[in-house]
């Protein structure tokens, strides 16, 4: 065991400094842990060595298992992948192949757990559930009026009703309503084999419900309970995760409030907070930052982050000091952003332009952009031709891998890429051009990155990336020195550089938002005089800003203008840019040019 500890301690050294908050989370013996981990402070190495002390100091006899949950099956098998290559290092004294590390270990998302289930034990809630790997899983809200799902207004009704509650997590409602969900899930969509996104749980909280024993069988196989991401935890997740601890489960949270940017699609505000007040959970803070060497940078993390827990006083010591391209209107801004890309291009030299959503703003800047080589990238998630195109690929990919009897090799690849481009041959849009593009970098990873995934696991990572809308999500393998993308779809990836344009007030925070605050003249708020609906309002703009800022590896440039497109309407920094604790620096586009 000492020589395992070892092993531990000098693989979470850096440049002969080991980074005791890590390893106060590595070899903790509370049984109760949350570990709040913001990105580039090294949380994955920190879950690697916590599942290896726990596997060699005997926490997990041979019959049982550690249960890992996120969010996304390609993010659970990035998990995997990192346990396979990493964990055997660490313990090779106990390990003897990676093929007995799977014995110790089921790393899964959400879904994937509730459908393992499903799969053995759904039939006795409705037979046809067996087949649950060979139904369609839809969107109720787009297939509420298809033909083949037959609901009546006042089911349609309801199941958009308990979609908003989903998004408001409101768990009063939801308990109340579940079983009605459910029978309406088994008598209108089973029988034409389509299945809903969210009674995939739903099942299985039913199911752990209705047959007690079976629950039991569950919490007996997983004593130990690990969630990555935890801060975008929806209600269905909470209940879930809630089912799965006894007195006796060992759990393990990692997360970021600050990275709590989807509460618009149901994240549970204040989840982290929460769970450690209903679970007694010790609270553990990773504290260094091993992504930037950039000093500047580390304080702009640390500051935005000391912002986030005290508005009113953040207790600032040093200023983190950044570029800004400070420019008079958006035409001209649009100019010094194509100058500033010019100028930091170089060989291999990554750059990303990250803006807050789509508007009049962005369309000049695409304008300028277009005779350079960039990728265009600017969807949402709830963008229809977004939602379109993955739809389109779903129906797509099931028909031929039901065809080909769930088989997957480059043939299969070919076939599907094929068949997608003939579907949207006619179609000319940008993003459609761009999803193509990011489909076929999508399937080249699964081949070349998960390679040692069987071709069923393989079939599961891409029907669930479909399924969740998540193509964005390979927006790190793209070959193009230059994306344009939006906060929300880079979040947890990353570039040398960074530009984030349009930082000026009433286009980010958002218009309402501004409008709402009282201290929109002159964007200095005072935070004894503001609304506590309004502070979240403001903290939720605040997490978006900060995802967006520490995207970089070396550097992020600010940029506003002083007059904002269509209307040509004064403007000037918002009041992210004027925060205490960062100094704004001109930076010289004469230089870029």
């Amino acid at each position: 065991m000492s020589n395992i500890r070892y092993k531990i301690k000098k693989l979470h050294e850096n440049r002969g400094v080991t980074d005791a908050h890590q390893i106060n989370v590595v070899f903790s013996e509370e049984s109760r842990v949350i570990v709040e981990a913001p990105a580039g402070y090294g949380k994955t190495k920190t879950l690697i060595s916590k599942i290896a002390y726990l596997i060699c100091d005997k926490y997990i006899k041979n019959s049982k298992k550690i249960l890992i949950l996120t969010f996304s099956v390609n993010a659970a098998y990035k998990i995997k992948k990192d346990i396979l290559i990493n964990l055997p290092i660490i313990l090779e004294e106990y390990i003897s192949s990676k093929d007995q590390l799977s014995n110790h270990i089921f790393s899964t998302n959400y879904h994937g757990f509730c459908r393992s289930i499903l799969n053995k034990y759904g039939y006795l809630m409705e037979d046809t559930l067996k087949d649950l790997n060979s139904f369609e899983t839809v969107d109720f809200d787009e297939n509420s009026s298809e033909k083949k799902i037959n609901l009546n207004r006042a089911e349609k009704t309801f199941l958009i009703d308990f979609k908003n509650n989903l998004k408001m997590s409101n768990r009063e409602y939801i308990e109340k309503n579940i079983l009605k969900y459910k029978s309406i899930i088994i008598e209108k969509f089973i029988p034409v084999e389509k299945i809903t996104f969210d009674s995939i749980i739903i099942f299985v909280l039913c199911l752990f419900y209705e047959y007690p024993e079976i629950l039991k069988f569950y919490q007996l196989y997983y004593p130990i309970l690990i969630v990555d991401e935890y801060q975008d935890t929806n209600i269905l997740n909470f209940m879930l995760v809630e089912t799965l601890i006894t007195p006796e489960t060992r759990i393990i949270l990692f997360g970021d409030p600050l990275q709590r940017i989807y509460g618009f699609l149901g994240a549970v505000p204040n989840i982290m907070s929460i769970s450690k007040e209903k679970f007694n959970m010790e609270l553990f803070k990773l504290k260094t930052n091993h992504r930037f060497e950039n000093e500047n940078m580390l304080l702009l993390d640390k500051n935005l982050r000391k912002h986030a827990k005290n508005l009113n006083n953040p207790s600032i010591t040093e200023d983190a000091i950044i570029k800004c391209i400070a420019s008079d209107d958006q035409q001209s801004e649009a100019k010094n952003i194509l100058n500033k890309i010019k100028y930091l291009s170089g060989e291999g030299e990554k750059i990303a332009v990250l803006c807050r959503l789509r508007s009049e703003n962005l369309n000049l800047l695409k304008r300028e952009l277009r005779n350079i080589n960039y990728f265009d990238a600017v969807f949402s998630d709830e963008d229809p031709d977004y939602i379109k195109f993955h739809n389109i690929c779903k129906r797509i990919f099931n028909q031929i891998v039901g065809d080909e009897l769930n088989i997957f090799n480059m043939r299969i690849i070919n076939r599907f890429v094929k068949d997608v481009k003939v579907e949207f041959k006619i179609e000319e849009n940008i993003i459609f051009d761009s999803l193509i593009y990011l489909l076929e970098v999508f399937l080249e990873s699964i081949r070349e990155e998960y390679n040692f995934l069987t071709q069923k696991q393989q079939i599961m990572i891409i029907k669930d990336s479909l399924e969740r809308k998540s193509l964005k999500q390979s927006l790190e393998n793209v070959k193009h020195d230059v994306i344009l993308t939006t906060i929300h779809g880079a979040k947890g990836l990353e570039w040398d550089y960074v530009i984030m344009p349009d930082l000026e007030k009433y286009s980010f925070p958002l218009y309402y938002t501004c409008k709402e605050c009282g201290f929109n003249q002159t964007c200095s708020i005072n935070w004894n005089e503001t609304s506590e609906d309004f502070k979240e309002k403001y903290l939720e703009e605040l997490n978006v800003f900060y995802v967006g800022a520490t995207r970089s590896r070396k550097e992020t440039i600010f940029s506003f203008s002083r007059r904002n497109a269509p209307y040509n309407s004064l403007s000037g920094a918002n009041c992210f840019l004027r925060l205490e604790g960062i100094k704004l620096i001109k930076d010289s586009i004469e230089d870029n040019k």
